[in-house]
């Protein structure tokens, strides 16, 4: 009798972790359909097809990503001063980077979208990694067609949550070259100016 209901409990918290564990959203195909090696990303093409449009413009300065909910600034190099942080040519230091993106809302860069300050950030690594479409080599041309505009082809912030990293390397800028110049991708150290794009959770 004991092991039925040590059965039973065992099977009934599977069950719960189970439908606790069910995804809020599955994790798009990165279009990578060449592959180099026996196993590769190319060869696998892992990941989900995603039905109907992936990206949405919302008609208000953002755009959003369907498959992760997150909500993007349009604009990624919207030059206006935000929070008393001015750009020089678009790029800004990680403090000003900061600073300026938890600043920003409705009314800055062509918003309308009643955001309030505080809602906008600097992206984690992985929420960039995540817009890469590996097929496109010229991912910034590629993007600037789809809703989104101004993606520059260089160095972006980037917010490592990496706890092992988080002292040294939190403020990193992106170096993967969906938006950077191939030739300019070791230029990218943590001391420069670089560009910020912003973004914010979903409702």
């Amino acid at each position: 009798m004991k092991h039925r209901v040590f059965l039973y409990m065992a099977l009934m918290t599977l069950l719960l972790v189970q439908s606790c564990a069910t995804p809020r959203f599955q994790v798009p195909k990165t279009g990578e359909t060449t592959s180099y090696a026996t196993g590769d990303h190319g060869a696998k093409e892992a990941r989900t097809i995603l039905p109907g449009q992936r990206f949405t413009d919302n008609n208000n300065g953002t755009v959003t990503d369907n498959s992760t909910g997150l909500i993007w600034l349009k604009n990624a190099n919207c030059t206006d001063t935000v929070g008393g942080i001015t750009k020089n040519g678009g790029r800004l230091t990680w403090a000003d980077a900061l600073t300026w993106s938890k600043s920003l809302a409705s009314g800055d860069c062509g918003l309308s979208d009643g955001s309030t300050a505080g809602q906008w950030r600097v992206p984690k690594d992985m929420e960039l990694k995540s817009l890469i479409n590996l097929k496109d080599y010229d991912n910034a041309t590629y993007m600037n067609t789809i809703g989104f505009a101004n993606i520059q082809e260089w160095c972006y912030w980037s917010f490592n949550t990496n706890t092992l990293l988080k002292v040294a390397y939190a403020h990193q800028p992106f170096e993967w070259y969906p938006f950077i110049l191939p030739g300019y991708k070791n230029n990218c150290d943590m001391t420069g100016s670089y560009y910020v794009w912003t973004v914010r959770n979903g409702h």
